[in-house]
């Protein structure tokens, strides 16, 4: 009845063919039922409620309550394993992780990094010296006889991995040996191109302390901005296999040269740009389960233990998702996932896509709704978008869009209405009326005697009713306002019509203050002067400054003309107009009494002056 004399230790070897050890605990009866607590070697006939029941040990094997493992352990692939497992707590934990011990040939710029094919693509120095006589080689302890060099590289087998041995020599790889060269096109401001970064990594043992030398011979810089070409130099000292790792400025010319004065092993070569490819060191990969959580990743880390990728599975009961991380901290995630959200309080299921490229391949649908075809394009129920949308055809609203223009679909007769805008011009009207503008409006039938950028046609039949405002048909109407002064139009060349019509005039007050006048605004002054103590008033045109400013010049063209009428209303005093030239190019102050009129001619091709044209008193 002791529970600490019912153990038992059984070997069997028997005729029956299943050789085994057993442990067993808590023998108390004449049988071993539910005493196995460990067996080693053959499994049959194992039942346990612990596995399903097609999955019942069998075979040469291990069974037991518990096991803990470490060390070493060899795949049916060969591949060598250092394996971890735990179980704490509900939570079960395994972690593998593989020394890196082979590389892939397209990781690297250099051919044969790997050193698979020898001394092929790599060069070296320091060969032996072999004497002679008589032309032919002296022999001693079985081979020729001669000096050692006093350095040596060769390519060695007798490892786990093939490596280069270097002994006061070098390695060298020429440009043209290499498997690819990165081409930098990349300008500065200058225009000189700009160097990529390169990094470099691989696998070395010292036996005898030295110094390494990292260089590019014959290296070329010409062309390009002034930067450090990628090298090293330090000192080795004796000790176990290690990882060497390096990054710098590379522009694709020179020959890879790795020297060594002492002695030295090296492997796993890689010279990359792609920075996880050339530090990666060690896989890892994880599984971890516990009450509310499952969790499946694998990563690649440097000598360092520092992650540079990973990807995963995470499972929980709020949802799950599938993840890839770089050592950046860039994530792309697929989640999913039914959170309580909605402002009734219902749950809602999410999709979540996290990634700065999304691809979809096949046909994509949205309830129905929402389709994107296997050829790129969308079809849908309705679409409000914002930003830009770069397209070569379709309608839109009544509006088409194709062969380089947009607009509304034009009749089998050909009539111009609506909306059509191209590159090069834009029309918008209808059957009465338009406008156009572009590289040139006037259609080809005129004979091109002349082009214009603008064009605006109005025909609207508007002859019914008594003639007035209502009745008149207007090519552009103006209403500008709001300034400190306002045109309708702004030309630097000469507006031909059959008619200008002036319905404005300024009304000019002189008193006993200063008055302004401003040519800018109106050609027409009705000018007026009452004052009770004075008979006539003496009035200074404004000088050139002033009529440039009002102008808005800083200063009046040698061509500057402009005709103004004065005019004095009836029931005013005399008005003296100040500095003008008259008919017989004499300069004389013009008095007006009321009714008179003057029209000027402001000009500055003969120094700037008023000139009469016209007058009646």
């Amino acid at each position: 009845e002791n529970p600490l004399r019912q153990n038992l230790i059984s070997i069997a070897a028997t005729e029956d063919g299943q050789p085994r050890i057993d442990i067993l605990d808590g023998v108390k009866a004449k049988n071993f039922n539910g005493c196995l607590r460990c067996r080693l070697g053959k499994l049959d006939g194992i039942k346990s409620s612990a596995f399903p029941a097609d999955k019942q040990p069998k075979g040469n094997g291990l069974y037991a309550d518990n096991v803990w493992l470490k060390g070493t352990f060899v795949l049916m692939t060969g591949e060598d394993i250092l394996t971890r497992f735990e179980i704490t707590e509900g939570k079960i934990h395994s972690a593998v992780e593989s020394l890196r011990k082979e590389i892939r040939e397209e990781q690297s710029y250099l051919d044969n990094s790997s050193f698979a094919d020898g001394m092929d693509k790599w060069k070296t120095g320091s060969k032996a010296t072999l004497f002679t006589l008589g032309g032919r080689w002296i022999w001693a302890n079985g081979g020729p006889y001669g000096t050692k060099p006093d350095g040596h590289a060769e390519i060695r087998t007798d490892g786990k991995v093939p490596y280069a041995y270097i002994r006061n020599s070098y390695i060298m790889q020429k440009l043209e040996d290499f498997r690819l060269v990165p081409e930098y096109r990349q300008t500065n401001s200058q225009g000189e191109r700009v160097p990529g970064v390169v990094y470099l990594s691989f696998s070395y043992r010292v036996i005898k302390a030295g110094r390494l030398k990292i260089e590019f011979v014959n290296a070329d810089k010409t062309g390009f901005e002034n930067f450090n070409m990628f090298g090293h130099e330090e000192d080795l000292p004796v000790g176990g296999e290690k990882m060497f790792t390096l990054d710098g400025l590379w522009n694709g010319t020179g020959d890879f040269k790795l020297s060594f004065t002492g002695v030295i092993y090296i492997s796993l070569l890689v010279f990359s740009t792609n920075k996880a490819d050339a530090l990666a060191y060690k896989y890892r990969t994880l599984f971890e389960q516990s009450d509310r959580l499952v969790k499946i990743s694998a990563a690649v880390f440097d000598k360092d233990g520092n992650a540079l990728k990973e990807t995963g599975l995470v499972i929980k009961p709020e949802g799950s998702g599938l993840y890839a991380q770089d050592n950046t901290g860039k994530i792309a995630l697929i989640g999913v996932s039914v959170e309580e959200e909605d402002e009734y309080g219902n749950t809602v299921s999410k999709i979540k896509l996290t990634a700065d490229h999304i691809q979809l391949e096949g046909l994509v649908t949205a309830n129905g709704n929402f389709k994107i075809l296997e050829d790129g394009s969308i079809e849908t129920t309705n679409g409000k978008f914002t930003g830009e949308i770069d397209s070569s055809k379709g309608k839109i609203g009544g509006f088409e869009i194709g062969n380089g223009r947009i607009g509304s679909v034009a009749d089998s007769h050909g009539s111009g209405g609506g909306l059509a805008i191209y590159d090069d011009f834009f029309r918008v009207g209808g059957s009465k009326g338009y406008v156009m503008f572009g590289d040139d409006v006037i259609p080809s039938s005129a004979g091109r005697a002349f082009t214009a950028v603008g064009r605006i046609v109005n025909s609207a039949p508007n002859i019914y009713g008594n003639y007035g405002f209502g009745q008149a048909n207007y090519g552009l109407f103006i209403d500008v306002t709001g300034g400190t002064k306002n045109y309708g139009i702004s030309s630097n060349a000469a507006l031909l019509a059959p008619a200008f019509i002036n319905t404005k005039a300024k009304l000019l007050t002189f008193g006993s203050g200063n008055y302004t006048v401003d040519f800018s605004q109106h050609n027409i002054i009705l000018m007026y002067y009452n004052e009770p103590n004075y008979s006539k008033v003496e009035v200074t045109l404004p000088s050139e400054s002033s009529v440039a400013y009002k102008f808005g010049m800083s200063y009046l063209p040698t061509d500057f003309a402009a005709i103004v009428t004065f005019r004095v209303r009836p029931g005013s005093k005399n008005i003296i107009l100040k500095g003008i030239y008259n008919h017989n190019e004499d300069l004389q102050n013009y008095e007006m009494a009321s009714g008179d009129s003057v029209t000027v001619l402001i000009t500055k091709a003969d120094g700037f002056r008023y000139q009469i044209l016209n007058h009646s008193s």
